[in-house]
């Protein structure tokens, strides 16, 4: 019988970098083949984010903490509504879920443009349905 729970509630999970991240905070990154974060791009599978304050360069190998469940900031890569399913799109933005794509979360505050940073509830909610 266990003492503790073997419940990791925790927000975030750290690992190394499989590659070098410059300016990463609010990207979607996924595991590469060895199990290392790299930027995911448009139709990964993503892990989760990379918070705020994430120092301007990441080496390879360096461990990063990536969010991977509850409210969120996800950079855009373009428009997205309040209440929108968000997916990864290039270089780790969050993108307004296309029918298919495997979604990261949903967009709680509304992007004008991209570049944007807006709050996101992670949830890896499976792939988008087509709209009716």
């Amino acid at each position: 019988m266990y003492d503790t729970s073997t419940i990791n509630t925790s927000a975030t999970i750290v690992a190394p970098t499989g590659v070098a991240i410059q300016d990463g905070s609010f990207l979607a990154v996924k595991f590469n083949d060895a199990g290392a974060f790299v930027l995911a791009a448009a139709g990964d599978v993503p892990v989760g984010i990379i918070p705020g304050g994430v120092q301007d360069t990441l080496s390879a190998g360096e461990d990063l903490t990536v969010q991977i469940k509850d409210i969120g900031l996800c950079k855009a890569g373009g428009v997205i509504k309040a209440g929108a399913l968000v997916a990864c799109g290039a270089n780790g933005v969050c993108v307004t879920a296309a029918a298919g794509a495997n979604v990261l979360g949903q967009a709680l505050t509304p992007a004008t443009k991209a570049g944007d940073v807006i709050q996101v509830q992670l949830f890896k909610g499976g792939c988008a349905k087509a709209s009716a």
